[in-house]
């Protein structure tokens, strides 16, 4: 399964589709991040914003707050990548349950529903980075010395560096597909996602 990180909201004064306007601080969204579990409350990949909350067309799999921006780690659907590589879908909206929803997950966080993607209809949230679905690039083969005992797959796995070379092209394909993206925040990203690369 390839992952890939997109931006999905901002801090900041927000208008909602009934013309409220609610505030979000980066506590907020970082309280949105912290609470998020796929396992308790999935948070699907959608076009547009269904009331449904499907069809899905991938799932998304973490949360990470950085500098008042939200990041999702997604697994999109290969029919997704090819309509965002086309450019038919160039925007992302974020949809939240509400902290007090009897449906929210987590009570008391703004917990995330779907991310619906957009195509002629701008975000309410202006400024983000557009989702882009890079493609993965290939990495060159390291050698390392392993015990007798050992597979050669379980050696390079363990490897130190084999490791430390992995979270640093993953955090080099985060840079990509969101180039605001600092490296030092990628590689946290790209650390706390390690089990679902």
């Amino acid at each position: 399964m390839t992952a890939h990180l997109i931006e999905i909201f901002r801090v900041g004064r927000r208008l909602t589709g009934l013309g409220e306007v609610i505030g979000f601080s980066e506590s907020d969204i970082a309280t949105t991040a912290a609470a998020f579990d796929p396992r308790r409350g999935p948070a699907p990949l959608v076009i547009g914003h269904p009331a449904s909350n499907g069809p899905s067309v991938g799932d998304t799999l973490q949360l990470n707050a950085v500098a008042g921006a939200l990041y999702a780690l997604v697994s999109p659907a290969a029919s997704l990548v090819a309509l965002v590589r086309s450019g038919a879908y160039r925007h992302v909206s974020a949809a939240f349950h509400r902290p007090g929803d009897p449906a929210n997950p987590v009570p008391g966080a703004w917990y995330l529903r779907h991310i619906g993607f957009l195509g002629a209809t701008p975000p309410a949230v202006k400024g983000m980075a557009a989702p882009e679905f890079c493609e993965a690039s290939f990495a060159p083969v390291c050698f390392a010395e392993f015990n007798p005992g050992d597979t050669p797959e379980r050696a390079s796995e363990a490897s130190p560096i084999n490791q430390r070379y992995a979270l640093h092209r993953a955090a080099l394909g985060f840079q990509q597909d969101c180039p605001g993206l600092g490296y030092i925040d990628a590689v946290r990203i790209a650390d706390t996602g390690r089990r679902f690369t």
